[in-house]
């Protein structure tokens, strides 16, 4: 039996204790948002727009949805790219997403390769999604991009609330993200 459940966002008491974790054994670990201070590297050119997410690479994180979203936005003539920063075990289904959807070329996968690289990632981006299919994802990436003032378009969730800095959209909902 575990001595400790560490959660990257608070989770509800009611949720927590109906899944057998006794309150004093739960932690929720806070990301803090470092290396921001890359100076915007967008263009002013309406050439393409590019798109980031961040994160591990797991189920949770609803990346294929992204991909999706990306050949949704390729169909309708919008000229864009895509990076996903992540590493972990369901990378292979996200390179086959793009792969199965024909957008290799628009989609990077990028494995982590340091602390300040979220940050020179965001000064380049356009618009931060973040497609998540679950709570349990960490909202580090989410964060960082508000904290940069770069747009967030991301899925609904129990504890998500974007301000003025962004959208949310139905989960699993990939013309939503597009």
């Amino acid at each position: 039996r575990a001595t400790a459940r560490s959660t990257a966002a608070p989770c509800p008491k009611s949720r927590r204790s109906a899944r057998g974790w006794p309150r004093e054994r739960a932690r929720v670990l806070h990301s803090p948002v470092l290396g921001l201070r890359a100076t915007r590297g967008r263009s002013t050119s309406l050439a393409e727009l590019r798109l980031l997410s961040a994160g591990s690479m797991i189920w949770e994180q609803g990346f294929e949805h992204s991909v999706h979203a990306v050949r949704l936005l390729q169909d309708a003539g919008v000229a864009c790219s895509y990076r996903i920063v992540g590493a972990g075990d369901h990378t292979p289904a996200v390179a086959y997403a793009r792969h199965h959807l024909g957008v290799t070329a628009r989609v990077e996968l990028v494995a982590p390769d340091g602390s300040d690289q979220l940050a020179s990632e965001l000064s380049q981006a356009d618009v931060f999604v973040d497609p998540a299919v679950t709570d349990t994802t960490s909202p580090a990436g989410v964060e960082a991009a508000l904290a940069s003032g770069l747009p967030v378009v991301a899925t609904a969730g129990e504890h998500r609330d974007l301000g003025a800095g962004g959208i949310t959209v139905p989960r699993r909902d990939p013309h939503a993200l597009a």
